[in-house]
């Protein structure tokens, strides 16, 4: 009489056991699928133990036959939680999306269980043959085999299988160490209790002819304990990115707005409460209209109604607080949640995280405020050269005219003082001359608009050449091309770039017979080419390539080279009216200037 008082509080107190180790794996975190079946898996198996527990008190097997009817469908419902648990668990903790013969594997096993509630619930053909041993307790036994018995056979073969192998996975994927033993001991726990299970129940009675003892509260409270300890364990060693999250809103400068479908806030992060003020507490299930008042609102709304799986919308809206205007961009994403088995999502709601670009619309007021300012500024220094060089000419042109007019009057012989005066005087109003036109040109470019049409590279400097070989009596100089190009830009802009290129070849080169070598290139730029005007001239030290690009700025005196000093700075400003650059480069064998310039293809 004690031994069976003994095994029957035994089992009411396993169940209770059982129970509280769900309710604390369950509050590690109440909104994870695995806690939550983990923990209607432990309530399960506790109905079953009081099950066990009444059954054990009976004496009559008609009331154990139908106490065992209602048993044993508890425990089909314990298998598809212990099912999901294992799913869930698989999928939190092996890092890898389950596939697609796994979900297949899975609804299969469902299937079986339905069809084991089926066979217990509605039809005669129940697990086994029930019976008192000569000790008095419930025992099962198989005297006879049906279709039926080996449909049940084979179901908690694939069931029970499916069970040990979502439980191995997260130990087969498991990286970190300290994890690995944590991991491994649930596989073995819950392997234990399956195939306990499976031999006491199915092995033995099947083909042994061995009766099985109906209680299993034993077998099932020392896995159900020891598989809640090292589910706990684990979760408290094993960082996951989960765990990081409440830190990371707290922490994050973004604004982070979580609600559901009809756009109701269920939790916003510290970033948002500094703005908007009030606690989480408070802003809790209000709708987004009461932070986006905005009349554009309404419009993102159903934009963000109409948004897929794995699309993204934004929002940029202007929030008014404490009557300072605040500028905030949006990415919004929608959540979804699988409906298992039917194929399907349900929208659950949106996250909204949102940027502070009030410093950015600000700063880009002021720059644009500047921008303006100097375009102004611009507009009215170009005005200014353009005149102050026009009204230079006129004195310059009388200076010249008198002179002339000194030379027919005086007369003076060749060789004199005075005619030695005049001509400085001459040549220097040349000079200013050509000075001033070359400012008014500089003045003048980009004030018309460009006509980009195609212009091709080597019949343009072909035509130039030619020109150049009547200006500077014969001289010639001798242009080699390698590749050609159909540049897109100015065609008379991009004839002054190269005439004022082949003109500095020819002007700063002491070699016999001067040569340039036009290569064209592509260019890592869509829509642009490299061209590499390669001469064997006098060169350009390294220290000065920046320099010689700008205006007035000479290497080297009058007397030994003439000109202007704003040659190149005409370029480089031809190459950016272009939307191109250009600069100076080695050549490939050491001799002169390489003068690189990317500009628009036509190609």
């Amino acid at each position: 009489m004690f031994s069976s008082i003994s095994i029957d509080w035994f089992t009411l107190l396993s169940g209770f056991a059982i129970l509280v180790m769900g309710l604390r794996v369950y509050w590690l975190d109440t909104h994870r699928r695995m806690y939550q079946t983990f923990m209607a898996t432990t309530l399960l198996l506790f109905i079953q133990n009081l099950f066990f527990f009444e059954m054990e008190s009976v004496t009559d097997l008609a009331k154990a036959l139908e106490l065992r009817r209602w048993q044993e469908n508890v425990w089909n419902l314990t298998v598809v939680c212990m099912l999901l648990t294992m799913w869930f668990y698989a999928k939190q903790f092996a890092p890898r999306e389950m596939k697609k013969w796994e979900h297949s594997s899975l609804i299969i096993a469902f299937l079986i269980v339905l069809g084991f509630m089926y066979l217990e619930g509605f039809t005669q053909h129940g697990h086994g043959d029930l019976f008192f041993n000569e000790n008095g307790r419930l025992a099962l036994m198989m005297d006879s085999y049906t279709g039926y018995d080996f449909f049940r056979l084979g179901g908690v073969i694939v069931t029970y299988g499916l069970c040990i192998y979502f439980s191995y996975l997260p130990y087969h994927y498991a990286f970190n160490s300290s994890t690995r033993g944590i991991r491994m001991g649930i596989v073995i726990i819950f392997s234990l209790v399956m195939i306990g299970s499976f031999v006491q129940n199915y092995l033995l009675t099947y083909f042994f002819g061995i009766p099985s003892l109906l209680n299993e509260s034993i077998n099932v409270a020392i896995g159900g304990l020891f598989t809640g300890l090292m589910i706990i364990n684990l979760q408290l060693t094993d960082l996951q990115s989960q765990h990081a999250v409440p830190s990371l809103l707290k922490t994050m400068t973004n604004w982070f707005i979580l609600t559901d479908r009809d756009f109701r806030i269920k939790q916003v992060n510290s970033a948002f409460l500094e703005l908007m003020g009030g606690s989480a507490k408070n802003w809790q299930d209000k709708y987004l209209n009461e932070v986006f008042t905005g009349k554009e609102w309404g419009k993102t709304k159903e934009r963000l109604l109409a948004l897929e799986q794995n699309e993204r919308g934004n929002y940029e809206t202007n929030i008014s607080v404490g009557g300072q205007n605040n500028y905030l961009f949006f990415l919004v994403t929608p959540i979804y949640k699988k409906i298992l088995g039917l194929g399907g999502n349900l929208r659950r709601g949106y996250v909204f995280v949102g940027t502070d670009l009030t410093d950015y619309k600000m700063s880009e007021a002021r720059i644009l405020a500047y921008a303006q300012d100097l375009e102004t500024s611009n507009q009215a220094l170009e005005r200014f050269a353009f005149i102050a060089s026009h009204d230079l000419k006129e004195p310059i042109r009388n200076i010249g005219s008198f002179a002339g007019l000194l030379r027919r009057r005086l007369a003076p012989p060749a060789g004199s003082e005075v005619e030695e005066y005049l001509e400085f005087i001459e040549r220097n109003v040349q000079g200013m001359n050509r000075l001033i036109e070359a400012v008014m040109t500089v003045s003048r470019l980009g004030q018309e608009g460009l006509s980009f049409e195609p212009v091709n590279l080597v019949g343009i400097t072909k035509e130039i050449s030619k020109r150049l070989w009547n200006e500077n009596d014969g001289k010639q100089l001798q242009i080699t091309f390698e590749g050609d190009a159909l540049l897109k830009g100015d065609e008379e802009l991009l004839q002054q770039l190269i005439q004022n290129l082949l003109e500095n070849a020819l002007k700063y080169n002491e070699a016999e017979q001067p040569c340039l070598t036009i290569r064209v290139k592509s260019d890592s730029l869509p829509g642009f080419v490299k061209l590499y005007f390669e001469d064997n001239g006098i060169g350009v030290n390294e220290a000065y390539r920046e320099h010689v690009f700008e205006m007035f700025k000479r290497l080297h005196s009058r007397a030994a080279y003439s000109g202007t000093g704003i040659g190149l700075a005409i370029c480089r400003r031809i190459v950016e009216l272009h939307g191109g650059e250009i600069w100076i480069e080695d050549t490939t064998n050491g001799v002169g200037s390489a003068f690189v310039m990317r500009l628009p293809s036509s190609e």
